[in-house]
């Protein structure tokens, strides 16, 4: 009888281990839900400011604006920078935005505003940083 005591204190000891091991990954996953929302929520209040500002701003300070399909399709995007293309709309602004902050698009970006607006650089450089 003594054994068989033994042996289930031994098994609890064990189990014991795994809840802990399994508490921790449920917490992982929660913070990591959380870091996924704040950066969502991030990413859509910059792209508001880059769509009213760069998307939808001063046409006549980009040689390469144009919001017709026909021609996006047949610009050079390295060239000719879009603004339209890029922060259109709050779909094409969260993913100009994702790719800047992965520096994907960092250069795509940055080198014409920094001729033609540069004042938004800054912007830019701290929504990259956070």
């Amino acid at each position: 009888r003594l054994f068989r005591l033994f042996r289930i204190v031994k098994l609890l000891s064990k189990f014991q281990q795994f809840m802990v091991v399994l508490q921790g990954v449920v917490d992982a996953a929660k913070t990591c839900i959380w870091v996924g929302i704040v950066l969502s929520l991030t990413i859509y209040v910059f792209a508001i400011f880059s769509v009213k500002t760069v998307g939808q701003g001063p046409v006549e300070d980009y040689p390469g604006y144009t919001s017709d399909d026909g021609e996006i399709e047949s610009m050079q995007i390295m060239t000719d920078f879009n603004p339209y293309l890029k922060f259109g709309s709050i779909h094409r602004a969260m993913l100009t935005l994702l790719n800047m902050t992965l520096l994907a698009e960092w250069t795509e970006i940055a080198t014409p505003m920094l001729y033609f607006q540069p004042y938004l650089v800054p912007f830019f450089v701290v929504f990259v940083m956070f």
